[in-house]
């Protein structure tokens, strides 16, 4: 189904549910920030490998636990609703909604992670990210196609972003499997190309739909 023949209402549900998971899954990171006392940052490239496996965790511990945490409550019915409207398995649509947790992420102001200039693209409330999320959502369920060009560009450069993220990250592990001391952790000057382009679209977008 294309991201034009949507049910509008089916959509707004799935935003919803997509927004409220991740605002309950950062509301912890958040108020330890706004009181002072930030947890380790996180490099965004970190981020790719360790979501999926974090996600994952809270679905076992929800399995096993009771009563069930909200944030688990909130990411089953976002991945149920993304399988109805998308027709993709569990584990494709789990996925799909990791890279656009992982790409709120990357533009929320109030997260802050290991490079401050990549958290500066205004998204500071609901009403942005909703915004973001929206698009996202539409654009994954569309088959990553749009006929917003701005939106095609910011795509281009996180997808140039992870694929120079699991590039490096390959090449870490695979020096530790030979036993080589690992290279440093700081990124590429390419890849903080392709994400200061990811934000700074962002920006634009954001002021495009401010007017």
């Amino acid at each position: 189904m294309g991201q034009d023949e949507l049910p509008p209402a089916d959509m707004a549900a799935l935003g919803e549910a997509v927004l409220g998971f991740y605002e309950e899954s950062i509301g912890r990171l958040v108020a330890q920030q706004r009181r002072g006392r930030p947890p380790r940052r996180l490099h965004p490239l970190w981020l790719l490998v360790l979501l999926p496996w974090l996600l994952l965790v809270g679905v076992v511990r929800m399995a096993v636990t009771r009563p069930e945490p909200q944030v688990a409550v909130r990411q089953q019915r976002a991945v149920s609703l993304y399988r109805q409207l998308s027709g993709k398995d569990p584990v494709v649509a789990r996925a799909e909604l990791v890279r656009i947790y992982q790409q709120l992420m990357s533009i929320d102001q109030r997260v802050k992670l290991s490079s401050a200039q990549w958290a500066t693209a205004k998204a500071t409330g609901r009403a942005e990210l909703a915004a973001a999320a929206g698009a996202l959502l539409a654009y994954h369920l569309g088959g990553r196609q749009t006929d917003d060009a701005l939106l095609g560009e910011i795509q281009a450069a996180w997808v140039e972003y992870e694929a120079l993220g699991e590039q490096r990250m390959d090449q870490r592990f695979g020096r530790v499997a030979r036993g080589v001391p690992p290279l440093p952790k700081e990124i590429s000057d390419q890849e903080r190309a392709a994400m200061d382009r990811y934000v700074a679209g962002w920006r634009a977008w954001f002021d495009r739909h401010a007017r």
